[in-house]
Order: C-alpha cells, then structure tokens, then sequence
C-alpha cells in the first residue's frame, strides 16, 4: 500500500507568477479581439427589421396562375429541355401538361413529341 506523502510543490513551478487562464497579456488581449469579433459577426448575421420587412413584403401572396399561363409556362419548359436533349425532363413536364389539362391539343402534341424524340415512337402514336 503507498504510503500517504504530503505533495511537494515543485520550486520551479511556486517562483512562477500565477498568470491567469489564457496566459500572459498577448493572449489575453487576443482572447478579447476573437470575442469581440464574435459578437460584431453575431450582429451581421441577425437581419435588420427594414430587411426582415422587405423579405415579408416580397412574400405576399401570389394570385395563381390561369390555365393558359400554366400551359404556356409548360410549354415553353418542354421545348427548352427538347432543345436541350433533356427528353426525360420534357417527358416528365409534358405528361404533368396533360394531366393538368387532358382536352389540351397542344399538351397531347408535346407528349407525343417527346415520347418520340426519346425513342418511343410506338407509345407516342398511343397518345
């Protein structure tokens, strides 16, 4: 069993002046610029009440589309992914079309254009 020794100091370590927690001056000094650079970055990052304003007056409510500005809002989506060679795209946003809108000749056209330019001429001749 280890006897109980008192614990020696070493002299080394009690000539030494007690310097506080983040050692001498120079670190202390930027110990506080880090803080306070924390803070001013807290501070940027919070928005301003005239920008959390303009963000909600951006926010208001849209009036929905009509069907015809859908329709050309599609349309115009397909053939760019047409043009693009995107046929997966353009497959996806012509069947959307189509559903949205079933009577629609121009919807059933852009289907059938883009189950053909994808390589499903037999499916595009189904629609």
């Amino acid at each position: 069993r280890p006897s109980k020794q008192p614990i020696m100091k070493s002299p080394i370590l009690s000539g030494m002046k007690s310097n506080n927690i983040h050692g001498n001056d120079e670190q202390n000094q930027h110990y506080t610029y880090r803080k306070e650079e924390e803070k001013k970055n807290r501070e940027l990052r919070q928005p301003s009440t005239e920008t959390t304003n303009t963000i909600k007056a951006s926010m208001a409510p849209m009036a929905p589309m009509s069907p015809t500005s859908l329709e050309e809002c599609y349309a115009s989506l397909i053939q760019q992914y047409l043009s693009l060679l995107v046929y997966d795209n353009a497959t996806f946003l012509a069947e959307r079309m189509v559903a949205s809108n079933p009577s629609s000749q121009r919807a059933i056209y852009l289907l059938a254009m883009c189950y053909y330019r994808s390589g499903s001429p037999r499916r595009a001749r189904a629609v």
